[in-house]
């Protein structure tokens, strides 16, 4: 798949969604014992939002950054009571920056060469 910028109003979309996650698995763990039951359950849908989402921009997750992201955010958000931290939403925030970070370092001279956008080896008139 091609690799497509990711604008700013999908990034917004994208945080939405992640805190929209958090907000009904911190909802569901004030039910005890039901609410922990399924709060985790709310995890599949949401990494696999975010995983086709980020899919569709043509991002891999094979990379150690994006698989730690998104692990770490699968792993806070599967144990009951700690997913009401807003794991999704750091980990969203965290691919956001990463690409952010790719893209600066692409504009950056030098700092495409060592992310492979930029062939040094071509010569400029």
């Amino acid at each position: 798949m091609e690799r497509r910028e990711i604008t700013k109003i999908t990034m917004g979309l994208m945080v939405g969604a992640a805190l929209f996650y958090d907000v009904i698995q911190a909802g569901l763990d004030l039910l005890p014992f039901v609410g922990w039951i399924l709060s985790p359950l709310v995890s599949i849908p949401a990494f696999l939002t975010f995983y086709i989402w980020f899919k569709i921009y043509g991002r891999n997750f094979m990379t150690p950054k994006r698989a730690l992201a998104m692990g770490a955010g699968v792993i806070i958000e599967m144990i009951p009571i700690l997913n009401i931290l807003p794991g999704w939403t750091v980990a969203v925030l965290f691919l956001i920056g990463l690409e952010k970070a790719e893209k600066i370092a692409s504009i950056v001279p030098g700092g495409g060469v060592a992310t492979g956008l930029i062939d040094k080896t071509k010569k400029t008139a």
